[in-house]
């Protein structure tokens, strides 16, 4: 609101932050403003998310999962017969080694962000979404691991909109649609979206959940 008082608005979030971006339009639709876009990244319905990404067991599974979905791997072995502060050192040094952290990344900047992530699946196992009179548009994944959970075309948002939903496919997995050289396409994409449907030029986006 401070950005732009008033709509037409266009909202777009990744991943948690699609969940955000879809509360953001009900809210605003309450207050009679007018959502002309709603953009999902690679965001999964609510009720899937309780039914298949269970939070992981512990920070090790959390950071193996994590560096799976970048194409890289951890001694889980080593990694496990660590304190908690030196797991943490070990990950970050990985991390840089292997390109899945940004070199200057700091240990206690990746600590937060593990305590955001859990804080953020724990508020996705208990968000219900509204049902909206909106059209959605689902830039989806087109690459997945085979021990990834299996997803229906829209990711379960048809049971969220009473609109039509517009699936369309980037490259990259979950976390490496967002990054190069895979963004680049994502960018191309959400632009084409945008002019399409002739939406104005002033945009949010959201992005809650660490890369």
């Amino acid at each position: 609101k401070a950005v732009q008082p008033h709509g037409p608005y266009q909202l777009a979030g990744w991943s948690f932050g699609g969940l955000v971006a879809v509360e953001m339009a009900a809210q605003l639709q309450t207050q009679h403003e007018t959502v002309r876009f709603l953009g999902l990244l690679d965001a999964i319905a609510p009720q899937l998310i309780r039914e298949l990404t269970p939070a992981p067991d512990d920070d090790v599974q959390f950071f193996a999962d994590y560096f799976a979905e970048s194409n890289a791997a951890l001694d889980l072995a080593h990694l496990r017969q660590l304190a908690p502060q030196a797991q943490l050192d070990y990950v970050v040094e990985q991390g840089r080694r292997l390109g899945v952290f940004p070199a200057d990344v700091a240990v206690e900047h990746t600590r937060r962000l593990v305590q955001i992530y859990r804080h953020n699946m724990a508020a996705a196992a208990r968000y219900h979404a509204p049902l909206l009179p909106i059209d959605l548009t689902l830039f989806a994944a087109s690459e997945r691991r085979p021990e990834d959970p299996a997803l229906p075309t829209d990711h379960g948002w048809q049971a969220c909109t009473t609109g039509s939903i517009n699936v369309v496919a980037v490259p990259g997995q979950h976390h490496t649609m967002v990054n190069a050289p895979h963004v680049n396409v994502l960018a191309q994409r959400l632009k084409h979206t945008l002019v399409a449907g002739h939406a104005p030029s002033r945009r949010v986006v959201i992005d809650t959940v660490p890369t």
